[in-house]
């Protein structure tokens, strides 16, 4: 259902590195309703990858009636989704959502977290740590 692996990132990756991107502006979004939260990262082998924490996206359900909030990965360069996992968090854990990101982005830059649905399940499955 939704958005086919095919159809590249979503448009909301286009303003990463923006702080409406990240949350982290004067004017950020309060949840993760109105605005994922995205970042760029490099892996070690030198490919980029956007990681997003936002609200499924589902054509079928009108967006005011989504409420899983969902973990995935794009292959930049290819359009590709690597990776996409459903959290615990609802759409009013922006902060949680902030830590899970930086977690997630910290582990891939590293080489400590591969970018695949099972290594990020285990972060997905717990509250993250502030």
């Amino acid at each position: 259902m939704g958005r086919s692996a095919h159809s590249g990132p979503p448009r909301d990756l286009r303003r990463l590195g923006s702080p409406a991107a990240t949350g982290l502006g004067q004017n950020a979004p309060v949840t993760l309703r109105e605005a994922p939260l995205e970042e760029r990262v490099t892996l070690p082998d030198g490919r980029p990858v956007s990681v997003r924490v936002g609200l499924a996206q589902d054509s079928y359900i009108p967006r005011g009636d989504l409420d899983t909030v969902v973990l995935e990965l794009w292959d930049e360069e290819r359009g590709e989704h690597l990776a996409g996992v459903s959290t615990i968090l609802s759409p009013d854990d922006t902060a949680a959502g902030r830590a899970l990101l930086r977690e997630v982005v910290e582990g891939l830059r590293s080489g400590d977290l591969e970018a695949s649905a099972g290594a990020l399940e285990r972060l997905a499955d717990r509250w993250p740590p502030e």
